[in-house]
């Protein structure tokens, strides 16, 4: 069973290599990102799941992520 994990920035300078990183170590990732014109391209990955929330709405965050076993939740 793949252990999942969060990040939120998960499109931005840092957050690309965390989440190749994490791709590299076998992780599913849910890959919060701020909206859809962000550019996602190099993050499309069978073991990425994009979910697209503003932070300042991140309340609704839960409601997008099926996934509830989480190993960790980095905020970038």
């Amino acid at each position: 069973m793949k252990k999942n994990v969060i990040v939120t920035g998960a499109n931005g300078f840092l957050g690309r290599y965390l989440v190749e990183e994490l791709l590299a170590q076998g992780y599913e990732i849910w890959a919060v990102v701020r909206d859809y014109h962000s550019d996602v391209s190099f993050i499309i990955n069978s073991s990425v799941n994009l979910v697209f929330c503003d932070l300042k709405k991140i309340e609704d965050l839960e409601e997008n992520i099926q996934a509830r076993d989480f190993e960790c939740f980095y905020h970038l």
